[in-house]
């Protein structure tokens, strides 16, 4: 007997959002969508004037640093909450819908312990960077802050993993 795709669904971006997704997904996609935009007019300036003019726009190279980790990490939770990281199943062919299910359970616990790991190290090294009040070196722009956008980004991360951990190991329980 064949297994149909349906049966196998497990938490997607075809689920139904909720309220509170559509609103972090509007919000969160907006602001990285901004971000990139700023992030490519930068990044446009400091080539126009580095090869027109041989006057690179002053700290471009440190604000695309910043920009970019501006608009990637915001992505990483929404990524996560939709199933969306790239992914090889090299075992799909083992089992049935449950053991899919169970795959996937085992899969967010790996990445859900894997990204308390960052948030803890991350969190140890915004401190100190906040302690000694590092900075970018043209500038100036303060690292602790970042690092603790950062963090909250993965915290972000860790709760759409567990979300999904939960609606998984649910399915699997049904």
């Amino acid at each position: 007997m064949a297994v149909r795709e349906q049966d196998v669904s497990l938490l997607s971006a075809e689920d139904d959002e909720g309220p509170v997704e559509q609103w972090a997904r509007r919000i969160l996609g907006g602001a990285g969508a901004t971000l990139l935009l700023a992030t490519v007019m930068v990044t446009s300036v400091d080539v126009f004037g580095r090869y027109f003019f041989n006057a690179p726009l002053r700290g471009g190279f440190e604000l695309t640093e910043v920009l970019m980790l501006c608009f990637i990490f915001p992505a990483i939770p929404l990524v996560t909450w939709r199933g969306g990281h790239i992914s090889v199943d090299l075992f799909n062919f083992l089992g049935g819908v449950r053991t899919r299910r169970l795959h996937a359970a085992i899969v967010d616990l790996i990445c859900l312990l894997v990204v308390s790991i960052m948030i803890a190290g991350l969190l140890r090294k915004s401190r100190q960077m906040a302690m000694f009040w590092d900075y970018t070196d043209t500038l100036r722009i303060p690292l602790a802050p970042l690092g603790y956008f950062v963090t909250v980004m993965l915290a972000a991360t860790a709760l759409a993993l567990v979300l999904r951990l939960s609606a998984n190991v649910g399915r699997l329980i049904r």
